[in-house]
């Protein structure tokens, strides 16, 4: 992550970490997030979010592109369309 986070900020590109809202939640939030094994019947679903867990990510990149200087900018001129 630390490359990653290093080649965004080199290359001028906005980041939004989402490892790091994941791990300032307790432990038993996040597993709620997930799809656990059996649940659904299908190939790989397992470990992938759940529809907590697509709201959870959904709201957190909508704060960060709100709070980040020029991406906010590009939201506001969105809005409404």
């Amino acid at each position: 992550m630390k490359w990653i986070e290093k080649e965004s900020r080199d290359l001028g590109i906005p980041l939004i970490n989402g490892f790091s809202t994941f791990r300032s939640l307790p432990y038993e939030d996040v597993i709620n997030m997930f799809i656990p094994e059996g649940q659904i019947n299908y190939p790989g679903a397992a470990g992938h979010l759940n529809d907590q867990g697509n709201e959870f990510v959904a709201r957190a990149i909508y704060k960060a592109i709100k709070n980040h200087p020029a991406l906010s900018q590009v939201l506001s001129l969105h809005q409404g369309t």
